[in-house]
């Protein structure tokens, strides 16, 4: 059922909500008593036009989505009112006559106060031992619930896999996969290296099979070419593996150039996205279906993991990102058209990945206008310039944390990478 109607009855002491679906169901709710005539407008203006055409049965992912699209406008209409008194200060003219002194009481109510904060923002990635299919847009299909997202566009030819999840579950999203398809995998692509992405390469390319290899120059160039499903990756994601002793590398591999397959009545193009959160991350487009999958580049639930030591950089990453932008199309105010699946995370649109490229962009530059002052990293650190961002992808404990990120930008701007390719 889909909410077609928002009316309110309000006074200055109280107010009501009436909302009526699209089967003609009635419900009522009450607003704020305090004010509740200046509420019932800021509910029309703010509130009514991301609540028409939605769900009336998810309310709990309704009040999670229309903060966020009203991002630019948070909190409470006093608070921010207040502003226009509180920006005054009550030393002003005492400011004037000792401009320093004005100064330094600014910056010290720009400095952020309190502990760090942690990320309250819902992580939709199901954690119940199964692996759960959602279908994204045409013929490709998000798979979640092993590590990090895996997409799977099927047809007539078979399927094409974008990430093969940590391999915990890996049985399961070969049973999953089976389910879509009749056709066994016969392309897997890694998006990075890194273990959540690549863990099920093993279990799904010995599930796959790829028959256009069968009989060719290529079969003669690695072993089983034609009796498992190949697995493409950027080169230095291939040297990453092989290094690290992980399992099922990529067999086939490009530099610096776009991959592209016609599969199952589909132009798919494979970009290297260089030096973003390392030295051999890729993006894929289905380009009749309209998704692209970026893999760590983009994530709804966290910083980005910049690795500067295998050729990540913050610079790199808005860069992808900006990329990633350029090919993506809107239906309405940066919502709908392109469809965006993250590495981690929910599918998303283009407003999203805006909204995570401008982060990385105000990050940038506070770290940067840091540096030129010459503060140190642990100066940088207390500085704490993610703050008003900490509450939507900080962390303080586990594997990625918010320091860990800022000092991925401190050092990718203070000494940046020069190549993106491995030598």
């Amino acid at each position: 059922m889909k909410i077609s109607r928002l009316e309110t009855f309000a006074d200055q002491y109280v107010g009501f909500v009436r909302v009526t679906g699209d089967d003609g169901c009635e419900g009522w709710g009450q607003m704020s008593p305090y004010n509740a005539d200046i509420t019932a407008q800021i509910f029309h203006r703010q509130i009514a036009p991301y609540a028409l055409g939605q769900s009336a049965l998810d309310i709990e992912g309704l009040v999670d989505l229309i903060p966020r699209r009203e991002h630019k406008f948070p909190g409470s209409h006093l608070v921010r009112a207040l502003g226009g008194v509180d920006t005054v200060y009550p030393d002003l003219g005492n400011g004037l006559g000792d401009a320093a002194a004005a100064e330094r009481v600014a910056n010290a109510r720009l400095m952020p106060s309190g502990p760090p904060v942690v990320s309250r923002a819902p992580d939709p990635t199901p954690r119940d031992g199964e692996i759960h299919t959602w279908r994204v847009s045409g013929d490709v299909y998000l798979l979640t619930g092993d590590g990090a997202n895996i997409a799977v566009q099927v047809g007539p030819q078979g399927a094409f896999i974008v990430d093969a999840g940590s391999g915990k579950l890996a049985d399961k999203v070969v049973a999953a996969i089976a389910r879509l398809s009749a056709k066994p995998v016969q392309f897997i692509v890694n998006t990075t290296f890194r273990p959540d992405h690549t863990g099920g390469n093993a279990k799904l390319q010995t599930a796959g099979a790829d028959p256009s290899l069968t009989g060719t120059f290529f079969s003669m160039q690695f072993q089983g070419a034609g009796r498992a499903a190949t697995i493409i990756s950027q080169l230095n994601t291939q040297v990453r593996m092989i290094d690290q002793k992980l399992p099922a590398p990529p067999s086939d591999t490009f530099v610096s150039d776009r991959r592209r397959k016609y599969y199952n009545g589909e132009a798919v193009e494979i970009f290297p996205m260089r030096n973003a959160t390392t030295d051999g991350d890729s993006i894929v487009h289905f380009r009749r279906a309209d998704v692209i999958v970026t893999g760590d580049i983009f994530t709804t639930t966290e910083y980005p993991h910049i690795d500067t030591k295998l050729g990540g950089s913050v610079q790199g990453e808005i860069d992808a990102l900006n990329f990633i932008l350029d090919r993506t199309v809107y239906v309405h105010d940066e919502d709908g058209g392109t469809m965006i699946v993250p590495g981690h995370g929910r599918v998303t649109d283009e407003w999203d990945v805006a909204d995570y490229r401008d982060m990385l962009v105000i990050v940038r530059d506070r770290v940067q206008a840091l540096l030129k002052t010459g503060a140190t990293l642990q100066q940088v650190l207390a500085a704490r310039p993610t703050a008003d961002y900490d509450v939507r992808y900080g962390a303080t404990s586990g594997p990625w944390t918010t320091d860990m990120f800022v000092e991925a930008v401190y050092t990718s701007l203070k000494t940046p990478p020069t190549t993106g390719r491995v030598k």
